[in-house]
């Protein structure tokens, strides 16, 4: 496919990204009115760090293992999607299986995990914070579900179908929540989590039937597979968790400050986050299935892809950081100061917010580059 042509896809799913994202920062704006910086958010936020750690893990690693993985099946099988599934299901088995063991483990050994989060708390605050870590850990088995199908119809060109599945999360997850807070108070925000995540699934399983993967359904396991999942797919997990291991740290550290930190760190990385959610996101999993068709059958394709990609990055990276750190405070007022959202709420997550602005650029390249490197198996 022609650049031009990629440029299309990538703006194409940059729109629909656009206005999930909106509909996500939205959902962060509600919460922030309805719970503002309150110990019972702080509370939350510690209880869904180890189910949105893996959940992380999944979605990320599950995407870089399969998008090379089916682009080589199909190839392979001569772009027969009945003769790739009866491939594919053996490593797609082992994924879900992964999952599921991983779901029951959290629920298991939340109490003597999250104990290391909860020095200090009352024995009814930890208590309430098990509660949540066990409720939220199923998000981990859907969010590999969903990592495996929006990995297939990437690999088969479709990109804006997969993106539109966020869209129809922040939805449903924005309605619960302001259906239910003032009945389950932080508890709606997990309904809506679950939920969003549950009809995304479906919503993403009804344009995987079109392919009839149901034809070559098997269990069979092959050599193959488990060299796939514990040769390259540990070493992406392994990779995956030692990216995303920040924000346990900072909220193991947090807990030792004041009410409302780990609620404040939590906002600022919402709009920190922002730019590379829905820009480098959107060009990162738009050129993915490209990097890896063309690592193979063309170096230099893949090298043109490579330094167009983060050149055009870098130029919109740099004024977007610029902008957020001359008005930070602005920002932060503007899009948050209402409802529990208060003048402390206000002046303590400006102070987090500014020092984690220029990592802006460093997270859009990073999207590419990781793409990039998992393309070629650089791992």
């Amino acid at each position: 496919m022609a650049f031009g042509n990629i440029k299309k896809s990538i703006f194409g799913v940059a729109g629909i990204v656009f206005v999930s994202k909106l509909l996500g920062f939205i959902r962060e704006l509600i919460i922030a009115e309805k719970f503002g910086t309150s110990a019972a958010y702080d509370r939350y936020l510690i209880a869904i760090m180890l189910p949105a750690l893996l959940c992380g893990i999944f979605s990320y690693a599950g995407v870089y293992l399969l998008v090379p993985y089916f682009s080589e099946k199909l190839k392979n099988q001569n772009q027969k999607e009945s003769n790739f599934w009866s491939y594919a299901w053996g490593v797609i088995n082992l994924k879900i299986s992964l999952s599921i063991m991983v779901t029951t483990a959290i629920i298991l050994l939340a109490p003597f995990i999250m104990k290391f989060w909860t020095v200090g708390f009352s024995h009814q605050s930890h208590i309430e914070i098990i509660f949540y870590t066990r409720i939220t850990a199923i998000a981990v088995f859907f969010v590999s579900l969903e990592a495996i199908f929006r990995s297939f119809l990437n690999v088969k060109k479709i990109f804006n179908y997969p993106a539109s599945g966020y869209i129809i999360f922040n939805i449903f997850s924005i309605s619960l929540i302001l259906l239910l807070a003032d009945e389950l108070s932080v508890g709606a925000i997990a309904v809506g989590w679950l939920g969003g995540l549950l009809l995304q699934n479906l919503f993403l399983f009804l344009r995987i039937l079109n392919f009839k993967p149901y034809q070559k359904f098997n269990l069979k396991i092959r050599k193959s597979d488990l060299d796939v999942i514990f040769k390259s797919g540990v070493i992406l997990l392994l990779i995956e968790f030692l990216n995303r291991t920040y924000f346990m740290i900072d909220r193991y550290f947090a807990v030792r400050f004041d009410e409302g930190i780990i609620s404040a760190i939590n906002y600022s990385n919402v709009l920190v986050l922002l730019p590379d959610s829905i820009i480098g996101v959107a060009v990162a999993s738009v050129l993915f299935p490209y990097f890896s068709e063309n690592y193979i059958q063309d170096r230099l394709k893949f090298k043109k892809y490579y330094i167009k990609s983060v050149t055009a990055i870098v130029l919109l990276a740099v004024p977007i950081a610029a902008v957020m750190y001359i008005n930070a405070e602005n920002i932060i007022y503007l899009l948050f100061n209402r409802g529990e959202f208060d003048a402390v709420s206000q002046s303590l997550t400006t102070s987090v917010f500014i020092p984690l602005i220029p990592s802006v650029i460093a997270l859009m390249i990073i999207s590419i580059s990781l793409r990039a490197a998992y393309a070629g198996k650089w791992y």
